[in-house]
């Protein structure tokens, strides 16, 4: 991971954030944070509970507006654009599958998400939509879920589930992807497959991904470029051996009794 990185280090930015802030009220989710993220790389943003991730991925995908700094992505400012202006530059955050076609078929789930991208969701009948079932079939077959094409989403299982979730994101074709816990709730087996699945869409596809990730085995054994924040500021940044020795990193997470062990 660490030679990719290196590699990629002159390559510009795909995602480039600077001073960006984000304040409720009289608090502040997130303090000025740095960030760039290059094709391709796989990077990860950790912290304890509350440390501003979440607040974070909300502001980059435009669910939430900045208070200060910019966002740039592929060299245009989306510095507060609305969600579906950044998704289809090509900035995506995976759906939560519980809430987004339970009763569909799982084909028919990223047949209406890849319609969606040409704004025609409510087109199942056409010949446009046929090509979207074509492209939806591959898609299962690229992500490991082409025996479950027929079943009711609601039916699948947790980790098939979220599989299904990073299927519908890439049904919008983008270029970055953002991850919120994928593995959560999983079994080894499904934890083993996500990881798979991520590593080689970034290795195959040159997809970008921003992962936030509680498994620090995952974090540190996939990720090209690690972010630390905690309470809403960058705290330690770089190749994950680097950031694993950083003793502030240690502090935080081995030395306050209220942060969870494994993070």
């Amino acid at each position: 991971m660490n030679t990719a990185a290196n590699e990629g280090a002159a390559t510009p930015p795909l995602l480039d954030i600077h001073g960006l802030t984000k304040v409720f009220g009289g608090f502040t989710a997130v303090a000025g944070v740095d960030l760039a993220v290059r094709p391709g790389t796989i990077h990860s943003v950790i912290g304890p509970n509350g440390a501003g991730k979440t607040t974070l991925f909300r502001v980059v995908t435009g669910v939430l507006r900045p208070t200060g700094g910019t966002v740039r992505f592929d060299g245009h400012n989306i510095t507060g654009a609305r969600p579906h202006v950044v998704s289809r530059r090509g900035l995506t955050q995976s759906f939560q599958i519980t809430n987004v076609f339970p009763r569909l078929t799982v084909l028919e789930s990223v047949q209406v998400a890849i319609l969606a991208r040409h704004r025609r969701s409510g087109d199942l009948v056409s010949a446009r939509s046929r090509r979207a079932a074509d492209e939806a079939t591959e898609l299962l077959d690229e992500v490991g879920l082409a025996a479950a094409a027929a079943a009711q989403a609601q039916t699948l299982s947790h980790g098939d589930q979220r599989i299904l979730e990073v299927t519908l994101a890439l049904a919008t074709r983008p270029r970055l992807l953002l991850l919120d816990e994928p593995t959560a709730g999983m079994s080894p087996a499904e934890t083993g497959r996500m990881v798979d699945l991520v590593t080689s869409l970034a290795a195959a596809r040159g997809l970008a991904v921003v992962l936030c990730e509680h498994d620090m085995d995952i974090v540190f054994g996939i990720s090209h470029e690690v972010t630390v924040l905690d309470r809403g500021r960058v705290i330690a940044h770089g190749p994950p051996a680097a950031v694993q020795a950083d003793p502030v990193v240690a502090e935080i997470y081995l030395g306050r009794e209220e942060c969870d062990r494994s993070l």
